[in-house]
This record gives C-alpha cells, structure tokens and sequence, in this order.
C-alpha cells in the first residue's frame, strides 16, 4: 500500500506539471498494484480512477475519462470528484440526457457549496437546452461529416514534437493519430484497436549503426478507437557500434510509423519524420526553442513587461524555460482560487500565468 500511495504522490506531482501521460502512468501502475494486493480497497482505487480520468479530461479524451469515472462512482458512491467528471465527460460526449441523470444523481450527494453551484447549474443547463444542443450537435456532426467522407484520404500523423537531435539511449514519448486530410478524424471508423509498427530508417549509404528500442510498458503499440497511439521509445547503439569511436556522427535517421494490415484500414498512409541525428549519450536534447526567445529577446526591451499563459503539453518544455532565464527574468502570477472564475470545478487547473521582463 505504501508503494500504491507513492505512485499516486508522482502522479499528482506529474499532472501539476502538466505530465498528463507520465501522471497517468503512474496512477495505472498503483491501479495494478492494488488489483495484486490481498486487500484492495475500493475508496483508493475510486481515487486513483478518478485522478486517472482529470488527466483524460485534459486531453479531450472523454471516452476513456468516462470510463474511468464510472469506475470510480461504482468502486466510491460518495466520490463527488468522480461524480463530476462522469458528468462533464458524458455532456463532451453530447450524452445530453445521460449527463442529465448522472448530475442529478450527484445532486443527492453532500456536497460543498461551490460544487453544490456547479451541479445546480449544469442541471439547469442540461435541463433548459438539452434538446436545442442536440440539434446543435447533429448540424455540428452533419457539416463535419461534409469532411469526413467515403472519399477521404486517411493518414497517420505525428501528435507531438519530435527533436531534431537526440541523444542515444534517452527515452522519448511519441503520440501517433490517424486523421484525413483536413486533420479530422470521426470515431467509428476504427471498430477496434489496430496494432501500429514504429521503425527507423537510415540516410547512409554504409548502414544504420542505431536501433529503436520500445518501452515494454508501451508494448502492444495500438491506435485506439479514438485514433490515438503513444509509446515510449529511445535509439540504441547497434551491437557493432563503438560510441566512443565517434561513429555516431553518421548515425541520422527517420521515425516511420505503420498501421497493421487486414484490420480493414489498408489505406491509412504511413507517417515519417524529418531527419533526426543521434548525438552522444551526454548530450542535451534539441527541441528548437531558441527561435523563440530570440524572438522575444528582438521584440522586447528591459522596459517591456510580457503577459504569458502556459499549458504544459510536452516535458522538454523545461528546456525553453532554462533558456527563458538566462535572459528573462519570470515572476509567477499567482490565481485566486477563491474568485468566481478560478475557483470553477471544470477550468483547466494547469494554467500558469507568468510575467516575463527582459534583463538589463
């Protein structure tokens, strides 16, 4: 239980990072401990499953978040937290009249005066506008569906930030997501789970002297039925390979990923990267953030104070900031949870507010 409480402590700490695959990770494994213990209790794993469903939220994943907050409402009637995000989950998911049922239900729940307002609330909403936001969204769908047609040209794509440099043996995380050539995809096309193929191809003409090595906690590699992949996965030396004899410099390679055939997506286009060298394992990985503080270091004066808000979507970020500050100066805004607009139960909690000046 002790380890489980530990897992859950990292994930917190990773999701107020804005970590949300590594927190979710996390809270995964403390699930599976649990599920091995000899007693597992169902308040810590209504918990975990609640925790596990924010950082689906965060990530517009609502299938998955609803799952797991129902989990957790069956696992902890009382989780008011797990309540809530059923509710938002299943209305993003335009389960109007079933959002409906759940608010209510969570409406004969003890609940505390701010979230008791945001229930009310949602109630009068679903209540007042649940079938003009039905026919909203069936026009919604319709117009999108004039993009999402027999004809489309369906592609794997790349769903975040790939370095242009990366040193060997550090671990990456990479998102995989199939969509047309408008960058839409519709849920349905895929009934099941697909297995996707990660490779790497290189520019010599003598050979590639790396290897892909996946994490085998990522392992099956599948794009879901939302369209959605990731794995973890870093570049090794090949076993002929001598880093120290320098004969790494050569080493420049492509990422390819591939949906598996027969699983009635034969026509999903590959996906490949840009070029990108491997360098020495003590090495810093390059994610190309230097044009932006130049931009910043052109644009500003040490008389120019800057707004910025942050919503961390990728780990390097701490690059950019290390950069940052070699030249800026960054003093955190603190938000007044206690005010109408941040205290609210579905605003986006890892949002950072900055002021940036320019040092002298």
């Amino acid at each position: 239980m002790e380890l489980t409480e530990q897992r859950i402590a990292n994930g917190n700490e990773l999701y107020k990072e804005g970590r949300y695959v590594d927190a979710r990770r996390e809270y995964s494994a403390a699930i599976r401990e649990l599920d091995d213990a000899a007693e597992a209790s169902p308040l810590v794993m209504s918990r975990i499953l609640a925790n596990r469903a924010q950082t689906y939220l965060q990530e517009r994943e609502y299938a998955l978040a609803f799952k797991d907050a129902d989990a957790a409402v069956e696992n902890d009637p009382l989780n008011v937290k797990a309540h809530m995000r059923r509710v938002i989950a299943c209305e993003n998911l335009e389960k109007f009249d079933a959002a409906l049922k759940h608010v209510r239900h969570m409406l004969t729940l003890s609940l505390d005066s701010p979230t008791l307002t945001y229930a009310l609330t949602t109630q009068s909403r679903l209540k007042r506008n649940c079938k003009s936001d039905a026919a909203a969204a069936k026009a919604e769908r319709y117009e999108v569906g004039k993009l999402v047609h027999s004809q489309q040209s369906l592609r794997l794509n790349f769903g975040s930030m790939l370095p242009s440099h990366l040193p060997v043996g550090d671990w990456i995380d990479v998102v995989f997501f199939v969509a047309n050539e408008f960058g839409l995809f519709q849920r349905g096309l895929l009934p099941s789970s697909v297995p996707l193929t990660v490779s790497i191809h290189g520019f010599s003409s003598t050979g590639l002297n790396v290897t892909l090595e996946i994490d085998s906690k990522s392992l099956p590699v599948e794009v879901g039925v939302n369209g959605k992949a990731a794995a973890r996965l870093r570049i090794v030396p090949s076993s002929s390979v001598d880093q120290a004899s320098g004969t790494l410099a050569a080493s420049r390679f492509s990422l390819r990923a591939d949906l598996a055939k027969g699983h009635h997506v034969d026509d999903v286009l590959p996906v490949v990267s840009l070029p990108i060298q491997a360098i020495p394992t003590t090495s810093t990985i390059l994610f190309e953030y230097e044009p932006l503080v130049a931009s910043l270091r052109d644009l500003t004066s040490p008389d120019t104070t800057i707004l910025m808000g942050h919503r961390s979507r990728h780990p390097q970020e701490k690059q950019f900031f290390d950069s940052l500050q070699l030249e800026f100066t960054l003093t955190s805004i603190p938000l007044d949870e206690s005010s109408a607009v941040w205290a609210h139960p579905s605003r986006m909690a890892d949002v950072k507010l900055f002021s940036i000046r320019k040092k002298a």
